[in-house]
């Protein structure tokens, strides 16, 4: 079992780096403008961006349980909507039309993390 998590660890560590590196595929790549002209244009739902995010939570989530020390398991924006979610992203976007949406993305996740949501 030990041997499996020390596997793991060595799996997810490398991805974590690449994430803080910028690393990022999918919607991530683009910056707000952009995403919301895809949207508009219909080549990117609501529903392709929010499961984006949900992955992108997830990710940032195992990430963060691996590197913590106490290896509990973190839920940041698990009691948040998928729509909710990609609203406050869509918020930091009104304020910065030129943001990475992984970038948008991160703070969010950073905002309900201090806030234990």
């Amino acid at each position: 079992m030990r041997y499996e998590l020390l596997i793991l660890a060595a799996l997810g560590l490398p991805a974590a780096a690449q994430a803080a590196d910028g690393y990022v595929s999918g919607a991530g790549n683009l910056n707000c403008r952009s995403l919301q002209q895809d949207m508009q244009q219909q080549k990117l739902t609501d529903g392709e961006f929010q499961q984006w995010l949900l992955g992108y939570f997830s990710g940032t989530n195992v990430s963060h349980s691996l590197r913590s020390r106490r290896g509990v398991a973190v839920t940041t924006g698990a009691t948040v909507l998928p729509g909710q979610l990609a609203e406050m992203v869509m918020g930091k976007c009104g304020q910065q039309p030129d943001l990475q949406i992984s970038k948008a993305a991160d703070e969010v996740y950073f905002e309900l993390r201090q806030l234990n949501r």
